[in-house]
């Protein structure tokens, strides 16, 4: 059974967060973080499913504050209309039990990664771009984390986002309730940690166990 007593703040309120707030919303969670400093722009429209023309312009968690309020107006949502930073960010997760990943640039998904695991808050990772994505688990102390399924970039690396090099919105919304199905997990109380990777153009969708790796100098 779902525990709606757990709050969760959903970093990034694109494509993939857009899926999962909406989900946890429906699923009855009570208390539902939103953060995303972004206004909702044109070509956000074929991928973020809570946004419509008439949102154009207007603060992306506001907007998703108003439409989730009024589809399910039970639950509590909380925006917050800026950056993730780490001057900022501890402050903030501190009252939430999960987090879930809906960034869209990767030297932030490590931030993000980095943040979680120090601060001891589990957290759901997430990524698409073009027909691609993954999806991983992060529980600090028990699981893998970001920095063991990639190498860690250098101070200046900067990686294209899906704004950049395109994303098909199937594959995000495909990706997003791989992602769903995770969060769900976490909110039943289960901890089986599935690494999924998710291929479009391949036809494939591949799930495994991902190990610590032993050069991580973040959850070792």
């Amino acid at each position: 059974m779902i525990d709606i007593s757990k709050k969760v703040l959903v970093v990034g309120i694109g494509g993939l967060g857009s899926i999962a707030a909406f989900d946890l919303a429906q699923c009855g969670i009570k208390t539902i973080g939103l953060m995303d400093p972004d206004n909702v722009e044109l070509s956000n429209l074929h991928r973020q499913l809570l946004y419509t023309k008439d949102d154009i312009g207007y603060p992306k968690v506001i907007r998703a504050q108003k439409r989730l309020k009024n589809l399910f107006p039970s639950n509590n949502y909380i925006p917050y209309e800026m950056p993730m930073e780490e001057s900022t960010f501890k402050n903030i997760a501190q009252n939430y039990d999960l987090i879930v990943d809906g960034l869209d640039r990767i030297e932030k998904k490590f931030t993000l990664n980095d943040m979680c695991v120090k601060l001891n808050i589990p957290y759901i990772h997430a990524g698409a771009v073009q027909l691609e994505g993954q999806v991983l688990p992060v529980f600090p102390g028990l699981s893998a984390c970001l920095r063991c399924l990639f190498d860690a970039p250098t101070e200046n690396y900067s990686a294209p986002s899906c704004q950049e090099i395109g994303v098909l919105g199937p594959a995000v919304q495909t990706i997003g309730w791989f992602q769903v199905f995770e969060i769900r997990k976490f909110l039943n109380q289960e901890k089986n940690f599935f690494l999924w990777k998710i291929n479009l153009e391949n036809r494939k969708i591949q799930a495994s166990h991902l190990l610590k790796s032993s050069n991580c100098k973040i959850c070792n």
